[in-house]
């Protein structure tokens, strides 16, 4: 046997076959083009869309002119024909001013008359409101004795008994009306702030009034100068004496608050004012005395009554004046103990009969 036949057969190791690869393609390449008929749909309805807002775009602008239009009186141009035209003459001018003139002095005249008659008007209504306002209740009789009922929104015992006595009243005087507070005193004099504040609340205007008038009984809504502050509960303050101060030491803020009350105590249809100030600086008494005085005569003059609370021995307030110019003075005969006092009556009999002896020395016996 030859050599080459007796050599053993050479092992031959064979590659494993590679698996082929695949070509690479863009994250959204769609290769069977399932996305395309959503895609054309999109694109074929956003195309309507446009085209359907561009039609109605064209119609809007086409059809403006189209739609009515209200038919309103055209003015002829007012021309200085004097100034305008050269062609005139110099007398042709003059006489068109001359004309003018009388002209503006017709308009001026016609002017002046409608200013005259909405004054006049203005008076007719405040004169119907007053007018109203008594007839209403009918005027109280004079020297009546008077039978004053105080009442407060914020108790409710109050409302109870007003309910059981308004019988047996001649008047009714409810706490709704507060002055501003003391560091508001630069409203008190600006004509289009009310310096005054309206504690009503539903119970007084959907019983409290209807009951009163239902009764024939007048109402004298109170006002005083117990302030709190913005938001705090009704019946929760104190009484600030720099709130009468800002008031009656001013000439303006007097006549201003003056006229914002008249036209209140009018519009509605209350019978008159009941003032309750107190804790008032003596330095305050002429003023006081001057803002009472100025109160009751317009007041008086729309048919209104005015009556004022008033303090038994305080230097603050001068009797003898307030009792000419009040309907009625109404004495605090409540006062003999108080809180922080060793224990006692209010007001005893005895006591009572003292300080009404007192007051009836300056005061007339029917004020």
């Amino acid at each position: 046997m030859s050599t080459d036949e007796s050599r053993e057969p050479e092992h031959i190791e064979k590659t494993p076959e590679q698996p082929a690869i695949e070509p690479a393609f863009p994250v959204f390449y769609d290769r069977d083009r399932r996305r395309w008929p959503w895609f054309r749909r999109g694109l074929i309805t956003g195309g309507l869309l446009v085209l359907a807002g561009t039609i109605l775009l064209v119609i809007s602008l086409v059809a403006l002119p189209l739609m009515p239009r209200a038919s309103l009186p055209r003015l002829a141009p007012t021309f200085i024909l004097a100034a305008r035209d050269p062609a005139l003459g110099e007398h042709e001018r003059r006489q068109l001013s001359f004309k003018q003139a009388q002209d503006q002095k017709r308009i001026s005249v016609l002017r002046e008359r409608l200013s005259r008659e909405e004054r006049e008007r203005r008076r007719r209504g405040e004169e119907y409101l007053s007018h109203a306002a008594h007839e209403l209740v009918g005027p109280p009789a004079p020297r009546t004795p008077v039978v004053a009922g105080f009442y407060v929104n914020w108790e409710e015992t109050s409302n109870a008994a007003l309910h059981r006595n308004i019988g047996s009243l001649t008047h009714l005087m409810p706490e709704w009306l507060h002055l501003k507070a003391g560091d508001e005193g630069a409203l008190v004099t600006d004509p289009k702030q009310n310096p005054f504040i309206d504690g009503r609340v539903r119970t007084d205007r959907q019983d409290v009034i209807p009951l009163a008038r239902a009764n024939g009984v007048p109402i004298l809504p109170l006002l005083n100068n117990y302030t709190h502050v913005k938001g705090q509960a009704e019946g929760m303050g104190d009484w600030d004496p720099a709130a009468v101060h800002a008031i009656v030491g001013s000439a303006t803020a007097r006549q201003n608050v003056i006229a914002h009350l008249r036209n209140w105590l009018l519009n509605e249809q209350m019978q008159g004012i009941n003032i309750d100030f107190e804790e008032v600086d003596t330095a305050d008494r002429a003023g006081l005395t001057a803002f009472i005085h100025e109160l009751a005569a317009a007041l008086h003059a729309s048919g209104l009554l005015v009556t004022q609370d008033v303090q038994i021995g305080s230097e603050s307030f001068d009797l003898v004046a307030l009792a000419r110019d009040c309907d009625w003075l109404v004495p605090m005969f409540y006062d003999q103990h108080s809180g922080g006092e060793p224990a006692g009556p209010v007001a005893s009999i005895e006591w009572t009969r003292s300080q009404l002896e007192t007051l009836l020395q300056s005061v007339p016996a029917d004020r």
